[in-house]
Parts: structure tokens; sequence; C-alpha cells
């Protein structure tokens, strides 16, 4: 399993020239990985998330954000499966994505240490609250283990 977690902040207005204007300063997103007592079965190289800079990411209700999670795994994967959480003010609520199967958004099957690229958009939905939101995305592989 492949966890990463990175703070957003979600704002309802006042954000679209933030947002237009972001993609040229984007770089990396501050990631770490989650000790939930679950083996890592990958390394995370590095996630950019459009229209974030290293700390914050201002997205508005209602629009589309594009993520891309480099990561190298330790084991052969050949299916793999992506769930995402959002946790705002102690609340923390599952994530629709556009697919379960993570495979569509990356080329499987998967090479131990063999970087890789897990690349989504999603929208951004109307019942995250304004401020901040801690955002945890999961990728299960069931290849390649015992």
């Amino acid at each position: 399993t492949l966890y990463l977690q990175t703070k957003m902040n979600y704002l309802f207005a006042a954000v679209v020239l933030c947002c237009t204007i972001a993609p040229s300063f984007a770089g990396h997103i501050n990631t770490y990985s989650c000790n939930d007592g679950e083996t890592q079965l990958a390394t995370i190289n590095y996630v950019d998330v459009e229209g974030c800079n290293r700390s914050q990411c201002n997205v508005i209700k209602g629009q589309n954000v594009t993520l891309s999670a480099s990561f190298t795994p330790n084991v052969t994967v050949t299916n793999s499966a992506a769930r995402a959480y959002v946790t705002q003010k102690r609340i923390t609520l599952p994530y629709k994505l556009p697919s379960d199967d993570a495979c569509e958004n990356m080329k499987c099957p998967l090479e131990a240490g063999v970087p890789a690229v897990y690349t989504v958009t999603v929208k951004v939905y109307s019942y995250v609250f304004l401020g901040e939101a801690k955002v945890k995305g999961i990728l299960e592989f069931d290849g390649g283990y015992g």
C-alpha cells in the first residue's frame, strides 16, 4: 500500500486569479508517508498538484484539479486500487475518484525499483468545507507479493 498525505486549502471564491497563474509557479508539494501500521510497498518520489506550491493548494469548489504522484514500488504490481479521503475539522470522508482501478491512470504492470506515475483529475466537491483540509491518497497493490 502506498500512502501519501498533504494539506490542501479549499477556497470557495476570490482565487480564480491564483488558480490561473499558479501553474507557472507549480512545484512538488509537501507530503509525508502515513504511518498506519501498514507495510509501505513503495517510496513516494514527489507529488505535483496543478495550481499548488510546496505548502498549499488553493482550489475552487466545482472545479477540477489534476494530481500526479511519482513513486517507486518495492514489489512487482500487476493490479492496483486507488482510494482517497479528505479530513476537515476532525471529520474524515471518502473522496470519490473517477475510478477505483489505479491502472486506468498509470501504466500497469509496474516493476519493482522502476519509478511510476499515477495521474488523476478529480472534481473539488461542494461538500468540502472552506479552509484547510488533509488529503490522504492510497494505492493498494495486489500483485507480486504474498
